[in-house]
This record gives structure tokens, C-alpha cells and sequence, in this order.
């Protein structure tokens, strides 16, 4: 009976320990590789005083960093927004959601950071966040 108890406590934790492992591995963020969003990236970076684009998935979120030594300008960020909106949307994050994430799944958020750094310390001064119940339109 003892032993029974010792097999069956074993086999629940190797259960849990694949689930943990599951779940820990497929949360690490990734780098995405998109055509849309690496030609964006490009504009950003060559166009505005940007230093560096990150742009990564986390499930269960599409993250956009834009990081600059100072803060954009309103119109600037009107600018980025404006060529970033036609690229998100429902097919492309699904696209993207499949290929980091899980076939059949959809990205619950995007966010897209605006970040001022400097020395080596990043201040967020504007997000938005889009979520996938408003398609990605609440700007």
C-alpha cells in the first residue's frame, strides 16, 4: 500500500514538472521576425532620432519597443502610429501567433512602448495597448 502511495505522489510530481517546464519554456519572450514589422523597424530607426526597436513575443502579447536618447514629439509618434496601424491587425497577429505561440491562437494584446534612455536606464513615457476584443483599433 505504502508503495502504491510513493509510485502515485512520483507520477503526480513528474506530471507537474512537465507542466511547469511547458509553461516556463514557451513564456520566454522571442524575437519576431515578420516582413511587415522588420520594415517598419527599418522606417522607425532610419527616419527619427530612435536608437533601438525591440520587437518580441511574450505570450500572450505582441511587445513593440521604441527607444530613444529623448522623448519623440507628438507629431513624430502620430507619424509612427500612422504606419504602424495598417500592419496590425487580426491576420497579421494571427500569423504571428502561430508561428511563436500556438497553431489556431490569436494575440490577446499588442503593446507598443515609447521609452526614453538614458544611461542604460529606460523611462516609459507613453504606451498604448491594443487588444484583440476592439481588433486592435483602440488607439
Amino acid at each position: 500500500m505504502k508503495k502504491i502511495i510513493k509510485y502515485t505522489i512520483l507520477i503526480i510530481a513528474i506530471v507537474l514538472l512537465f507542466i511547469a517546464y511547458s509553461y516556463f519554456s514557451t513564456t520566454n519572450p522571442k524575437d519576431v521576425k515578420f516582413e511587415a514589422l522588420d520594415e517598419f523597424r527599418q522606417y522607425v530607426l532610419t527616419t527619427y532620432e530612435v536608437d533601438e526597436m525591440k520587437i518580441y513575443f511574450s505570450r500572450p502579447s505582441l511587445w513593440i519597443e521604441i527607444n530613444s536618447e529623448t522623448k519623440l514629439s507628438d507629431k513624430e509618434i502620430a507619424n509612427i502610429k500612422e504606419k504602424l496601424k495598417p500592419i496590425i491587425n487580426k491576420q497579421n497577429m494571427d500569423i504571428i501567433s502561430n508561428k511563436y505561440w500556438a497553431k489556431d491562437s490569436s494575440l490577446s494584446y499588442v503593446h507598443v512602448l515609447f521609452n526614453e534612455k538614458k544611461n542604460d536606464t529606460k523611462t516609459n513615457y507613453l504606451e498604448f495597448v491594443l487588444t484583440q476584443r476592439k481588433r486592435y483599433e483602440d488607439w
